[in-house]
């Protein structure tokens, strides 16, 4: 073909450069909500070792009553049980040549540190639903089991065995029952306090568990999509879509899916779900996340940011029905 022509560059596609644009995109990022509930311990710093004890009262041993005359007042005493939380460092790095700043037609700190912050908040967060899922305390809604069967509870850190079915509203109403009792499936524990000044409970739960929560029920079902009521839009918790029966639900979409199986296959039904009252985890920070510039190499050729982070995560109760009758979770699935 004679003449200029687009489809050869020595023809005329040298006359035209092709348009960056200046906006810069960036993968998205789940929803990371399991850090915001921990407990942190604001006493426990920098040089002050890498691990905090704290001490735990029991009830008292014999409980009191009524006194006859010329009885003398019983006494009795209470336990003490101890537990820690140990700091470990975290972190990630990026690194770059001078070439690769010196040619980008953009800022290049920015992106990099956009990444390493994303990186962090969720192995944090990781770290922090680690801690709620040491809880001992698991359900797992059975086949042929009502919502609450003592069947479906476990108190040995092992789910329960059978056949899975979908969770219902009526799953969820068992639990936060049996918080409140502090009984699961008779299994006797100290009630759960409630995680706000309104006597509510908080449920993490995946996309998969509240869409099981708010799907259209049977006629005479317990449902939440004909009563829900929200909370204070001003007092939200990152995350919370509503509040049903006395529980705030927060939707989470990183660490939680769907039931599994007793193999630990996915079951296909919905869905993981963590529910708790008042300090569930704590929190220690010995430094606190940075983002840090590395010391350039080569001549100042390679360079370097990267996130760190020095504290840790661990459970408060860790129930045990004779020498730590106090649970604060349950992990759901």
């Amino acid at each position: 073909m004679p003449g200029q022509s687009w489809q050869l560059d020595s023809s005329g596609g040298f006359f035209g450069n092709p348009l960056l644009s200046k906006n810069l995109r960036t993968i998205a990022q789940p929803m990371t909500r399991f850090r915001q509930f921990c407990d942190l311990q604001s006493e426990f710093g920098a040089h002050e070792g890498s691990t905090l004890l704290f001490d735990k009262i029991l009830n008292i041993d014999t409980q009191g009553g009524k006194l006859a005359e010329g009885v003398p007042v019983p006494r009795s005493g209470f336990k003490i049980r101890q537990g820690s939380v140990t700091a470990s460092m975290y972190g990630n790095s990026i690194s770059w040549t001078e070439e690769f700043d010196s040619y980008s037609e953009f800022n290049v700190n920015d992106p990099i540190q956009t990444a390493l912050i994303n990186d962090a908040a969720k192995y944090l967060d990781k770290a922090a639903y680690e801690a709620f899922s040491a809880t001992k305390v698991r359900y797992v809604p059975l086949d042929g089991k009502a919502a609450g069967h003592a069947d479906q509870w476990s108190t040995d850190g092992t789910a329960p065995t059978g056949t899975r079915r979908e969770m219902t509203p009526a799953d969820f109403v068992a639990i936060s029952d049996a918080l409140q009792e502090g009984n699961y499936g008779g299994v006797e524990s100290a009630p759960v306090p409630a995680y706000d000044s309104k006597q509510n409970y908080v449920c993490i739960g995946s996309i998969s568990a509240l869409r099981a929560l708010q799907n259209p029920q049977g006629s005479g079902e317990l449902s939440m999509r004909e009563d829900l009521q929200y909370g204070d839009p001003s007092r939200l918790l990152a995350g919370e879509v509503g509040t049903w029966s006395g529980v705030r639900f927060v939707s989470e979409n990183h660490l939680l899916g769907r039931l599994k199986n007793a193999d630990g296959t996915d079951s296909g039904l919905g869905g993981e779900a963590f529910m708790f009252g008042k300090s569930p985890a704590m929190e220690i920070q010995v430094t606190n996340l940075e983002v840090r510039k590395g010391i350039p190499g080569d001549f100042g050729r390679d360079r370097a940011l990267a996130a760190v982070y020095c504290g840790g995560f661990g459970p408060i109760w860790e129930f045990d029905a004779v020498n730590e009758p106090e649970n604060r979770v349950v992990k759901i699935g």
